[in-house]
């Protein structure tokens, strides 16, 4: 396959992706764009060393939502290096805890088609991240 062609196609599965995170539906997103033996860390600590462990982890948060309102939007894309880095301003209510805003910052690593990383940045850390890779003045489109 080309490299266009795989650009091209991770453009899409990319735009996808931020469709459903804007419609709220971030455990559809871990099923569906996230490699089984995906990693995901949060502020350099591991988080979970799989797509199933980061859903089980997930879930209960997010079933309990009664309202989750996506503001996600992408900050940096190398499609062509298949890094794709997202700003999270996402809005939610929980019945426990009230209303809030997730302030984080995705870092993704692709692979055919799949994020098989993914550095969760938040608090100080997701303000830095931002910065650095906003600063590489990757176009939003590349």
């Amino acid at each position: 396959m080309s490299d266009v062609l795989v650009t091209e196609e991770l453009q899409g599965r990319m735009s996808a992706m931020l469709d459903m995170l804007n419609e709220g539906r971030i455990l559809d997103t871990l099923v569906e764009f996230y490699a089984p033996d995906a990693c995901v860390y949060e502020n350099d600590n591991l988080f979970a060393e799989s797509r199933a462990e980061a859903y089980a982890r997930q879930q209960p948060f997010v079933e309990g939502c009664s309202g989750v309102y996506g503001a996600v939007r992408a900050i940096y894309r190398d499609l062509g290096r298949g890094i794709v880095v997202l700003e999270n301003k996402t809005r939610y209510d929980h019945p426990d805890y009230g209303p809030g805003e997730i302030d984080g910052v995705h870092v993704l690593y692709w692979y055919e088609g799949l994020i098989t990383r993914e550095e969760y940045f938040s608090g100080a850390r997701a303000a830095e991240t931002a910065n650095f890779w906003s600063s590489l003045k990757r176009s939003a489109t590349s």
